[in-house]
């Protein structure tokens, strides 16, 4: 097979970082016209592919990439940042770099998952795919494709997995942020302020949503994205608490100015979930303070405010395995 813009054809002996990926793509952009599904069509105006200097080092200050700390306004891409991160590796191939998350764009011609795999497999800088499957891959069903759809594409599996002690602190890292966030700090702050509460407790809250809502420890052994078709929706789910991107979980994504790719990152995936519970509370008139700190009787009460209603028919164990990720954190 021809080489594409500097691609070379998979070898099984090549094994590629996912840094050595985000490098390997963004030196050979080209625009292209894009489709998004659920909302407007974009169009990028056509330029000559042009070199892109990579800054590969990591941001110090809270561990923090700069891209994942941008500010997005409404959770977009501006029109030049869109062009700027499109990459036509092939004619039936178009994928964005959605701050380091690549999303592969849906063709007509796309019928199946696997003929996606294939068309990715092409570059070893996606060889890590052949060993994925389920919720460890691109983790939609077939029958849910749709032309102009952003598919996230996996990163390696060692790329996702994240420590318990490690997530404590993105998400302490999270907390100080949303506290200091006008529209959903002051609610976060009322849950803090309830007596016996800590900010120890709440950040192992979360830690025990990550763990159900991920599928157990490690956090990160399957993707942080989900396509929830199968439940009655249709969109994705993203970030460590799999919050659905349609009304509130879509609302304080964009509140929060992030895109769908900065919420991968568990700092912000923590915010997303902060800026979530805020926003259903309010729309909803439920109290917060009335869930923290988790105990075995309220965790019922809030599995349904979290995962809805029917979690008690499709995922019985929802509450009682929260509550023994939650124990377990603060013994």
């Amino acid at each position: 097979m021809p080489e594409h813009f500097g691609f070379s054809p998979h070898t099984e002996s090549e094994s590629f970082s996912f840094e050595q990926v985000r490098n390997s793509l963004l030196s050979k952009l080209i625009a292209g016209t894009i489709a998004f599904g659920g909302c407007e069509n974009q169009t990028i105006p056509p330029e000559k592919p042009r070199a892109v200097e990579i800054d590969a080092t990591p941001d110090p200050v809270e561990n923090f990439m700069p891209s994942y700390s941008k500010f997005h306004e409404n959770g977009e891409m501006t029109a030049e940042e869109l062009r700027d991160k499109t990459i036509r590796l092939d004619k039936d191939i178009t994928i964005i770099d959605d701050t380091g998350i690549y999303f592969y764009v849906v063709t007509e011609s796309d019928k199946t998952i696997e003929q996606i795999k294939e068309k990715l497999l092409r570059y070893p800088e996606f060889s890590h795919l052949k060993d994925q499957h389920g919720l460890q891959s691109l983790n939609i069903h077939s029958r849910h494709l749709k032309p102009g759809m952003k598919i996230p594409i996996p990163q390696a599996n060692s790329e996702r997995i994240v420590t318990d002690d490690q997530f404590r602190i993105d998400v302490k890292t999270a907390l100080n942020q949303i506290l200091k966030n006008g529209e959903y700090g002051p609610t976060i702050k009322h849950i803090l302020d309830k007596p016996g509460m800590t900010e120890d407790k709440l950040i192992n809250s979360l830690l025990a949503i990550a763990k159900q809502e991920s599928g157990g420890e490690p956090i990160g052994q399957f993707e942080f994205h989900r396509y929830e078709g199968d439940n009655g929706h249709d969109e994705m789910s993203v970030g460590f608490g799999h919050v659905l991107m349609q009304g509130y979980g879509l609302k304080a994504r964009k509140t929060l100015g992030m895109t769908e790719g900065q919420t991968f990152n568990i700092t912000n995936a923590a915010k997303l979930v902060f800026a979530f519970l805020v926003e259903k509370s309010n729309r909803e008139t439920r109290d917060l303070w009335d869930f923290f700190p988790f105990t075995e009787k309220n965790l019922e009460d809030f599995a349904s405010f979290y995962n809805g209603g029917s979690w008690k028919k499709t995922n019985p164990d929802y509450a009682k395995n929260i509550w023994k990720y939650y124990s377990e954190a603060q013994d």
